[in-house]
């Protein structure tokens, strides 16, 4: 009980790693490398990133004074992503799901799930360091942590972990032995 009571203190006297910003705390306008681009204009490219209905949106401060933009987009197949534009260079910071469609089209590259298979094969060669064989139990697209993700459950031997890989960079997001 200690522990736990312990753990909820530190969490709380962590500040927040993202926090709302005002429209007047933005930085004025022209303070950016290139400028500071309005919040219409960097919605105008998020929907060429996402096509849709913009549903929400708002503005939000990393560390420092990184502003971005940040804007729920609901596709044809009721899919909503955020996708998240730097109010200073009016760049794509992130994209990140919320909610995939029952059949999703996914607007943007993403890795073959073939190729992500292969990543994470490697990585538990990597991680049990033995040669027996691996066998894909099942594999599957997810979201994991709001990225887009494929899921392997993979089999050495009596070993079996599950593997999830970011689709869009081959990361692996989490690896969990589930025997």
């Amino acid at each position: 009980m200690r522990i736990l009571t312990f753990l909820a203190l530190a969490f709380l006297a962590v500040p927040a790693y993202a926090q709302d910003v005002a429209e007047n705390e933005l930085p004025e306008h022209g303070s950016g490398k290139l400028g500071r681009f309005t919040m219409d204009e960097a919605e105008g490219y998020a929907l060429k990133v996402m096509s849709g209905e913009v549903i929400g949106r708002g503005m939000f401060r990393e560390q420092g004074d990184d502003v971005y933009y940040e804007y729920l987009i609901r596709r044809p197949d009721d899919s909503i992503f955020e996708v998240e534009i730097d109010a200073t260079s009016g760049e794509l910071y992130e994209i990140e799901v919320e909610r995939l469609g029952v059949d999703p089209v996914i607007p943007f590259k993403t890795m073959t799930p073939e190729m992500l298979e292969a990543i994470a094969v490697s990585h538990m060669k990597d991680k049990t360091r033995k040669i027996l064989p691996i066998r894909v139990k099942e594999s599957l697209r997810t979201v994991h942590n709001r990225r887009l993700a494929y899921v392997f459950d993979l089999k050495q031997s009596s070993k079996e972990h599950r593997i999830y890989v970011d689709a869009i960079n081959g990361k692996i997001l989490s690896d969990e032995r589930i025997k």
